[in-house]
C-alpha cells in the first residue's frame, strides 16, 4: 500500500516551525513520505494547502492529511491506514486530543476535537474530491468535511488520542491567521449564547446533513469556486 503524509504548513513563527519539524520528522521515522505545502500569499488558506499537498504527494492509495502540530501515536496512525484502506471512508484517528500547554505540560483530560488528523482512502477522495477551498483561515472547515463525509458514507472516527503541540495562537504581522474582520475567523468572539458562529459556508454543509443530494450539488460547485 503505498502511504503519503500531506502537511498544510506557513512558516510564521518558531514554534510553529518547531512543531513542523517534529511532526515531519515523526512520520518519515514511520517510513511515510511526507510533503508540505502552504497557500496563496496573504491569510493562510489551510483547506488550498492540504488540497496542495495531497496533489503533490501522489501517487497514493491512502493519504494522511496531518495538520502541523498534531502528532498521531504509530499503532493509532496505523490502524486507521488499514481500516480506511479496507472501508474506502474518511477515518479520524483520534477523538481526543491533549493540548499542550506553553510549559510542556498537559491537562488531566484530554478535548474533543473536529480535524487535525484525517486519513483519506483513494474511494473517499473519489468522491469527496479533498477539501473545500471555500474555507479561507480556519473554523468551520474541517467539520463541514466531516458532515460531507457522514452524509455520503465516508467517515469513521476512532477512540483514539493524540497530542496537539504548543504553539501561540496569534502571529505578529500575521493576526488575520485567527481574527479576521468575519466574526466566524474569530475563535474568541461568541455570540450572546456563549457559541462560535458558523461560516456561511459550513452553514451551507450543515444544511445539506443527511441529504445525500443536497452534499452532492454543494460539493459540485466547488469547480466555481
Amino acid at each position: 500500500m503505498n502511504v503519503a503524509v500531506a502537511i498544510p504548513f506557513r512558516a510564521a513563527n518558531a514554534a510553529r516551525e518547531r512543531n513542523y519539524v517534529a511532526v515531519r520528522d515523526h512520520y518519515e521515522a514511520m517510513g511515510l513520505r511526507v510533503v508540505s505545502r502552504d497557500s496563496e500569499p496573504g491569510t493562510f488558506a489551510v483547506n488550498v494547502a492540504r488540497n496542495r499537498a495531497m496533489a503533490d504527494a501522489e501517487p497514493w492509495d491512502v493519504c494522511v492529511v496531518n495538520d502541523a502540530d498534531v502528532v498521531v501515536p504509530g499503532p493509532l496512525l496505523r490502524a486507521a491506514v488499514d481500516l480506511a484502506d479496507r472501508t474506502g471512508s474518511i477515518v479520524q484517528p483520534a477523538a481526543r486530543y491533549w493540548r499542550q500547554r506553553e510549559d510542556g505540560s498537559y491537562p488531566p483530560e484530554g478535548a474533543m476535537q473536529d480535524g487535525g488528523c484525517h486519513v483519506w482512502s483513494r474511494a473517499a477522495y473519489d468522491v469527496l474530491h479533498g477539501y473545500d477551498p471555500g474555507f479561507i483561515g480556519w473554523g468551520g472547515n474541517c467539520m463541514s468535511l466531516m458532515w460531507a463525509a457522514v452524509t455520503l458514507g465516508r467517515f469513521t472516527m476512532l477512540d483514539g488520542d493524540a497530542q496537539h503541540l504548543y504553539h501561540p495562537r496569534f502571529n505578529e504581522g500575521e493576526s488575520d491567521w485567527f481574527t479576521g474582520t468575519e466574526p466566524w475567523m474569530d475563535f474568541f468572539r461568541r455570540d450572546e449564547d456563549g457559541k462560535r458562529p458558523l461560516h456561511p459556508l459550513a452553514e451551507r454543509y450543515h444544511d445539506a446533513l443527511y441529504d445525500p443530494e443536497a452534499m452532492r450539488a454543494l460539493l459540485a460547485e466547488r469547480a466555481n469556486r
